[in-house]
């Protein structure tokens, strides 16, 4: 494993409990009552987000086509392996592990997501038309930068063995949840998002410690991320015009994301080394 060069983080708060460590399901999530009707990007608040950064926290640019990408890993072994990949073809190669918060990662990778559903969509319908020519999208025209969410390679191995072709294809960033199981938040009941599926059924482990007439297995669910957080976009914007009613916002909003304990472990022991913050380019609209 590499060493750890660097840390950074922007608005995160404390990571939640390590449930390996015996935190109560309840204790999971720690905010007040009304927390469906919160916006859905304070729930990304404590998911990190791994990059691979130069030393002085300037994201690395990938080529991608007439663009340049930043990756975003969920994973830090992925991060990692990024790093020793590059390190083979530059030795003196300047980079480092940088970490900040989907909540704010988020914000950069929804607007690429949009642009890369609008540029298909484009090249979907000049191939209906049988037109050429010069493609006229927001990729095209109003973008030179484009962010990447990348899920966890690892999780994605579970996907493989798990489901079969056709469902494992429409999953790229997996998330995890347990059928029936329920997180109190409050006064409410959450339905919590696993980024990794070894704490999924560990939580489902531990509720049936506390009732034994329980399946010995929970039912587990996947789901791409992306689509999902998505959905949440169109649904914050229905409700902002007042298309659908409080009360049909409120449930879609009863989920929280619980952060991959393993995730968690790597960002204590950066924290325990320094700290450094990262640079983020300026996109061009």
């Amino acid at each position: 494993m590499m060493k750890l060069m660097g840390l950074c983080f922007f608005g995160v708060l404390s990571l939640l409990p390590d449930l390996a460590r015996g935190a109560s399901l309840g204790d999971m999530f720690r905010w007040g009552p009304k927390y469906s009707n919160r916006p859905f990007t304070e729930k990304l608040v404590g998911v990190p987000v791994f990059l691979m950064t130069t030393t002085h926290g300037a994201p690395y640019l990938y080529p991608n086509g007439d663009m340049s990408e930043i990756v975003c890993f969920l994973d830090p072994s992925d991060a990692e392996e990024k790093i020793t990949d590059a390190l083979m073809s530059q030795k003196n190669l300047d980079a480092r592990v940088c970490v900040m918060g989907l909540e704010r990662i988020w914000k950069n990778v929804y607007p690429s997501v949009l642009q890369q559903k609008q540029a298909a969509e484009e090249e979907g319908g000049q191939t209906k038309r049988g037109r050429g020519g010069r493609r006229r999208g927001r990729r095209a025209q109003s973008r030179d930068l484009i962010w990447t969410l990348r899920g966890s390679s690892a999780q994605k191995q579970y996907i493989a063995k798990t489901f079969n072709r056709k469902d494992r294809n429409k999953i790229d960033v997996p998330v995890f949840r347990v059928e029936t199981l329920r997180m109190k938040r409050g006064s409410e009941w959450i339905m919590p998002l696993f980024m990794d599926y070894d704490d999924a059924r560990l939580a489902w482990d531990r509720l049936k410690a506390l009732n034994p007439s329980l399946p010995s297995r929970g039912k587990i669910y996947a789901h791409d991320l992306v689509k999902f957080l998505s959905e949440r976009e169109v649904l914050t914007e229905r409700a902002r015009k007042k298309e659908i009613s409080p009360e049909l916002y409120r449930i879609q909003g009863a989920w929280g994301i619980v952060p991959s304990s393993k995730a968690k472990a790597y960002v204590k022991t950066a924290t325990e080394r320094g700290a450094r913050k990262a640079r983020l380019p300026r996109m061009r609209i």
